[in-house]
């Protein structure tokens, strides 16, 4: 990812039945902390799956750790464990299946670059469309301060409710779905 640098770029050099401890120093060369207690945490929550022969952690794991890490700043485990459930995953089923878990994992960094293009898109368009409104600003702190912020922040809450009407099964995932009515402010301003 061109934001985020990808924690898995190196996982196929490395064995597939790994010991908590080599996972936690896998991920820590990745500058991503993770300690023994949590990963068990997330076992025992049920938000990963067993680990094979209660001891041996996949590539399947590792992706589960790596997005575990990202989605972890704005989810908690219950929802993680809740989307992470669609694919199989906090049940055990899959979790041997790391060729598979790593293939989803590449279309979702292709996917989450996209998303990441789209919203950056969209703040230089409202920075640019708010910098002559920011002329005025008191004390350095101006419209543009406000505007691209609170923009990126309904964005984000509207994305994650539209995650989650697509977890709970009331709306299909399809773009053409999409409420416009709630776009409409931030569309006015690009």
């Amino acid at each position: 990812m061109d934001n985020l640098a990808d924690p898995l770029r190196h996982i196929r050099d490395y064995n597939d039945e790994m010991t908590i401890s080599q996972v936690i120093r896998y991920f820590e060369r990745q500058g991503i902390f993770f300690t023994k207690p949590m990963i068990q945490g997330y076992v025992r929550a049920g938000v990963l799956p067993q680990p094979k022969e209660r001891r041996y952690y996949t590539r399947g794991h590792m992706v589960l750790l790596a997005l575990i890490d990202i989605l972890r700043k704005g989810y908690t485990s219950e929802e993680i464990k809740r989307l992470f459930g669609v694919l199989g995953m906090c049940s055990g089923a899959g979790s041997d299946n790391s060729e598979e878990m790593l293939t989803i994992y590449e279309a979702y960094t292709a996917l989450t670059k996209e998303v990441l293009a789209a919203m950056n898109g969209l703040s230089v368009k409202l920075a640019m469309n708010s910098e002559a409104a920011d002329a005025g600003a008191i004390d350095g702190g101006g419209p543009v301060d406000f505007l691209v912020p609170a923009a990126l922040m309904t964005g984000s809450v509207m994305l994650k409710e539209a995650a989650e009407k697509i977890l709970s099964g009331r709306e299909s995932p399809r773009a053409a779905d999409t409420d416009e009515k709630a776009f409409e402010g931030i569309s006015d301003l690009t």
